[in-house]
């Protein structure tokens, strides 16, 4: 099903940019716009249930993300001597590239740097997808994932990475007895 109306009128989305709407106003931007399966669809990513999105070519999306994660879970496993089995899901297909891109990110300078080499790999999968049906459901798909990828990067401050660096040596330090 064709969102003429609904896609032309979606802003462009980068990186950098301030976030147009939050995502659950996007949801609702879409109610009387989409079918009830895309509805649900764009439900479900925006909820982060991307297990149970249904959409053929977003499953696309969800099964390279799905092999790029297993793929840092094992090699963060194996950087630690354990087991990746437990870390591992099931996806339907294989890309040579989310493996490559796994293995460079994980030696990358800083975390900051990975996470940014990680989500430009997402948006150019995501832009790859929506060439296949530019004013389609998977369109606004794509703009649902791009836009929680936009509002995770915002939330990314200097004040929220101290807070939780913070957090993280007072738990250890908590748990050394002196």
């Amino acid at each position: 099903m064709a969102y003429h109306y609904l896609v032309a009128s979606l802003p462009l989305l980068t990186f950098d940019q301030e976030i147009p709407f939050a995502p659950t106003e996007f949801v609702s931007m879409c109610e009387t716009q989409l079918s009830k399966s895309d509805l649900a669809d764009v439900r479900n990513i925006v909820a982060r249930r991307l297990d149970q999105v249904e959409h053929p070519v977003f499953r696309l999306y969800v099964a390279a993300d799905t092999q790029l994660r297993s793929a840092l879970a094992r090699i963060r496993a194996s950087r630690v001597s354990l087991d990746p089995g437990p870390f591992q899901k099931s996806y339907a297909g294989f890309s040579v590239y989310a493996e490559k891109l796994a293995t460079e990110a994980m030696s990358a300078a800083n975390p900051l740097e990975r996470e940014l080499m990680l989500d430009k790999f997402r948006w150019q999968f995501l832009d790859e997808l929506v060439v296949l049906d530019a004013f389609g459901a998977i369109a606004v798909m794509a703009f649902a994932e791009k836009l929680l990828i936009v509002e995770r990067w915002q939330s990314l401050t200097e004040e929220k990475g101290k807070s939780i660096v913070e957090q993280i040596v007072e738990a250890n330090v908590a748990g050394i007895k002196l």
